[in-house]
């Protein structure tokens, strides 16, 4: 039996590209690549009381600060309010002098400056979340950033991916797949096992306000066809999702693309 269709083809390319990762959730199946040094869905791995366990790496979770599970990009996420909620992952560790943060956010509103999406609890850690100009996102590592200050959309879904080289002295912030800000550096990555913080960044103020998923920290620094495809494999998932709804086939494409992946295509 022949499968021609060619969403069916794309979908199944971008999915196995983003590395055979659930439907609900970018966390991989299976042994994780070496450099995925953490990977957060916030779906089984966390219960409603706020503990649990990182799907990648292990890592105990804490919510903090009246943080609370909810709908997320797919599955669940993790609210924070903007004034005490955040989550807290003691102990990470990212060998090397490089690493790629990345998140999916829907951020409520207009969010204070330097509003914490992903925060190393660490001088020369990185850092990944609101610009000090209301309405933009930034990426720090130590001392240095690079932002863009109109690019923050309220209510929407967008997935915010920070990556530095150390060894190429570049630091790149990426918004939905595109690259928005970009330039050398001559900081210096260091987390020997510092708290990670999602949502805050343990001071009184710089938290977040909206809804946080699938977060996730490399040891190297992610180009940006990966990136862009990991991004382009979810808004395809949510446009099969309705297509596959309008044709009366109900609302879950893993199935319909599990049973594709069986069917031998002579395209």
């Amino acid at each position: 039996m022949r499968c021609t269709d060619p969403r069916i083809h794309l979908a199944l390319a971008l999915l196995g590209a983003c590395g055979d990762s659930s439907p609900a959730s970018l966390c991989p199946r299976g042994t994780p690549p070496a450099t995925l040094a953490l990977c957060l869905s916030f779906d089984e791995a966390v219960s409603a009381a706020g503990e649990g366990t990182t799907d990648v790496g292990g890592l105990a979770v804490r919510l903090e600060g009246g943080a609370a599970l909810v709908d997320g990009r797919s599955g669940q996420g993790v609210y924070v309010d903007g004034t005490a909620g955040q989550v807290r992952i003691p102990g990470l560790a990212v060998p090397g002098n490089q690493v790629t943060m990345s998140a999916w956010v829907k951020p409520e509103g207009v969010q204070l400056p330097w509003a914490s999406v992903v925060n190393f609890w660490e001088s020369d850690g990185g850092w990944i979340g609101g610009s000090l100009v209301p309405g933009g996102w930034e990426v720090w590592i130590g001392r240095s950033y690079v932002g863009s200050g109109d690019a923050l959309v309220a209510g929407a879904w967008q997935h915010l991916a920070g990556v530095f080289d150390g060894d190429a002295g570049t630091m790149t912030l990426y918004v939905n797949g595109a690259e928005l800000a970009g330039e050398s550096s001559a900081a210096g990555f260091y987390s020997p096992g510092v708290d990670l913080l999602i949502g805050g960044r343990g001071f009184e103020s710089d938290f977040f306000r909206g809804t946080i998923d699938e977060v996730m920290i490399w040891a190297e620094p992610r180009t940006q066809a990966h990136i862009l495809v990991c991004f382009l494999a979810y808004v395809l998932w949510k446009t099969l999702e309705q297509w596959q709804s309008l044709a009366g086939l109900g609302n879950s494409p893993r199935t319909v693309l599990g049973e594709f992946a069986r069917i031998q295509s002579t395209d």
